[in-house]
């Protein structure tokens, strides 16, 4: 696994699209196990690992060497009974899912202190190792989520109970028999960086979770997109099967759950606690791409979490968003900036606004350097609550429109959470969620289809088709602007909404305009994407006043790009003027011949053709201004003069000139021929 450069020369821009490497992409539907085995011939060997690479600034994910598109699916496997996975495995592989996103609670497969359970020997629901065996033989590529939290309403936010008893939690044996959050989960989504700070301090949270990551990498190092392994699919004749070597299905690893960073901090914090998560994560002998979950991506922007390793590292560290529907939220909040959808309640489409805050997070996640833009959940519908069996949901239509919405603003990954309803098992409910987790998902329990597959179909069809293609490609702007939220000097929140707000009223007044930006950020992305737009724009906030100031890093790249700018505008003039010298010398020394031809264009028999046809236009012009003013003494009496007389003098000179330029012209061409 590494993160490469790669900048072909020569590349043409389209329009809309640009794309280097075409789709081959194949369904791949559940393979059964039959009781025969036959010898396997010479099979090929696979490329194996995964990459993201940068082609002409832009970051895209390939595995095996070919670029990829996440199409992926939440598949909570311990709310789905056991007798059920294969089948809703093969819905999804119908509904042309490639990839299955699987969150691994730690309290479900560590009940007691020390005492793993991943084979299902205590409990069907986790038998973990079949699961994946199962998943890599049906030929989906895979995303975990080890935790040491997990969210999506999961009792004690995944942490075991006898691991809470520790004072360390500060919680109540009550809260902890609830399923409540202990209270750094909860400061996790307000402040990441002082929630790692309580975790860090904390011997035993940092001793059993690096116990608990380094346990779980074992199961999954197996599974590496740098790992070959073993399936079995049917051989050539009838009840034979053989065994085939494929590249392991594992591609990115999430660390923790949801963060959140208050601008204008550096989260040194935040770094040393992920760096001990991948290191024990390193020590289960695990090397894949790890990522986190922003919610709030859209407001606070992308910016790399200070102290961290470099995204050029063995292990590079990409941002992830989401975009759920909110039934509460009011048309106020749904006019901001949001990830969360809040104008298609009761029932209704999607609004400009839903469209426009779509559009906006598909930019802010394209601004980073070594990531692809990643939605790490959607969802156009959302759950019941406790105590009631259906929420409030808004039109089927909006699962395909938001997320063709997205394909079309940059994504290039996408998870749907979920893509089917859920159970959640006995003795694990929390106050927040009803026991049936339900979504009106596109797929309920059983794997039946709902109103909404359609959506996820359509979807599926296109991926599987173009999706090489969609991965390798991305949006081609017309000018872009400086994201304010990575590139100034932020002092609070109330300024940092300021700057997003400003942003996206840009975007949606280019968007009338029939102009399409992008976001960029000097500070981290390559000089070679600045480059690719001849104008970006610095906008000002008029509110922002005294404290608006660019941050240090993003006022150098700026000055860099402007002198390299220059620099290239310089060379191509002096170009430019060396072709023409060499055009003057070609021609003998004829000047006027060589601008004539270069600068207008024309041959000198269309020439004639124009100055005859103006001689005549000129002359009804006179006898008509002649006409009109018959008596009347005047200083000029072939013009009118008027307000305007200065400017038609000027014309009248400037067409007498010429007049006397092609004449020259003419005689130049005679000796020449003579």
């Amino acid at each position: 696994m590494s993160v490469a450069r790669h900048n072909p020369a020569g590349s043409k821009i389209l329009r809309i699209w640009r794309s280097s490497i075409a789709a081959v992409a194949v369904i791949v539907f559940g393979i059964p196990v039959f009781a025969q085995k036959v010898s396997p011939g010479a099979p090929e060997v696979p490329a194996t690992g995964i990459q993201i690479v940068s082609n002409s600034g832009e970051p895209e994910l390939r595995v095996g060497g070919v670029p990829f598109f996440v199409h992926a699916a939440q598949f909570d496997y311990f709310r789905v009974p056991p007798d059920l996975w294969i089948r809703s495995l093969e819905r999804y592989s119908e509904l042309g899912i490639n990839t299955i996103d699987l969150r691994i609670p730690w309290n479900w497969h560590e009940a007691q202190d020390g005492e793993f359970d991943f084979d299902g020997h205590t409990n069907l629901n986790r038998n973990l190792r079949g699961l994946l065996m199962q998943i890599a033989q049906m030929r989906f590529k895979l995303i975990v989520r080890p935790g040491p939290q997990i969210g999506d309403h999961w009792r004690n936010a995944g942490l075991p109970p006898w691991l809470l008893a520790y004072s360390d939690y500060k919680m109540s044996a009550t809260e902890i028999q609830d399923g409540l959050a202990p209270p750094d989960a909860e400061l996790a989504a307000q402040d990441s960086n002082a929630a790692a700070r309580n975790w860090l301090a904390s011997e035993i949270h940092m001793t059993y979770s690096r116990r608990w990551l380094t346990a779980v990498a074992m199961e999954l190092a197996h599974y590496s997109a740098n790992n070959l392994i073993s399936i079995t699919e049917p051989g050539v004749r009838e009840g034979e099967t053989q065994e085939k070597k494929i590249t392991g299905p594992l591609l990115l690893v999430a660390l923790d759950d949801t963060i959140a960073v208050p601008r204008g901090e550096e989260a040194p914090d935040l770094a040393r606690y992920l760096g001990e998560l991948r290191g024990a994560l390193s020590r289960g002998g695990l090397d894949a791409l790890t990522f986190m979950n922003m919610p709030d991506a859209a407001v606070e922007g992308l910016t790399p979490i200070g102290g961290a390793p470099a995204p050029a590292a063995s292990f590079p560290l990409g941002f992830a968003s989401q975009w759920i529907f909110d039934p509460q939220a009011s048309p106020q909040i749904a006019s901001s900036i949001s990830v969360n959808a809040g104008a298609s309640s009761r029932g209704s489409l999607l609004t400009t606004t839903d469209a426009s805050s779509l559009a906006f997070l598909a930019r802010s996640l394209a601004t980073q350097r070594d990531f692809p833009p990643f939605l790490s959940a959607f969802s156009a519908t959302t759950f019941a609550p406790a105590g009631d069996t259906r929420a409030v949901q808004p039109s089927p239509e909006n699962t395909l429109l938001a997320s063709r919405l997205l394909l079309g603003s940059g994504i290039r990954a996408i998870v749907y959470s979920p893509l089917q309803d859920t159970l959640t098992p006995t003795g694990w409910e929390t106050p927040s969620a009803a026991r049936y987790f339900r979504w009106d998902a596109p797929l309920d329990l059983a794997g039946n289809k709902g109103p909404r597959v359609g959506g996820v179909s359509r979807n599926g069809q296109l991926i599987s088709a173009w999706g090489a293609m969609l991965a390798a490609s991305h949006v081609q702007s017309d000018f872009g602007i400086v994201d304010l939220r990575a590139s100034t000097m932020k002092k609070n929140e109330s300024i940092n909404l300021l700057h997003a707000k400003e942003m996206e009223q840009l975007c949606r007044v280019a968007a009338l305009a029939g102009y399409a930006p992008e976001f960029v950020n000097p500070a981290a992305q390559p000089i070679e994407r600045l480059l690719r737009n001849h104008v970006i724009l610095l906008p000002v906030p008029r509110e922002a006043g005294s404290n608006f100031q660019l941050s240090e890093e993003a006022q150098a790249a700026l000055v860099e790009l402007l002198a390299l700018r220059q620099n290239r505008l310089r060379q191509r003039h002096a170009h430019g003027a060396a072709d023409v010298a060499g055009d003057v010398d070609q021609c003998g020394g004829l000047v006027g011949l060589v601008r004539r031809h270069a600068v207008i264009g024309r041959g000198c028999h269309r020439q004639e053709q124009e100055r005859e046809a103006n001689r005549e236009k000129d002359a009804r012009q006179r006898r008509v201004a002649v006409g009109d003013i018959a008596g009347q003494p005047r200083e000029m009496p072939h013009r009118e003069r008027d307000h305007r007389g200065a400017e038609h003098d000027e014309i009248f000179r400037l067409h007498r000139a010429d007049e006397a330029a092609d004449h020259r012209h003419q005689q130049q061409c005679s000796d020449a021929a003579r």
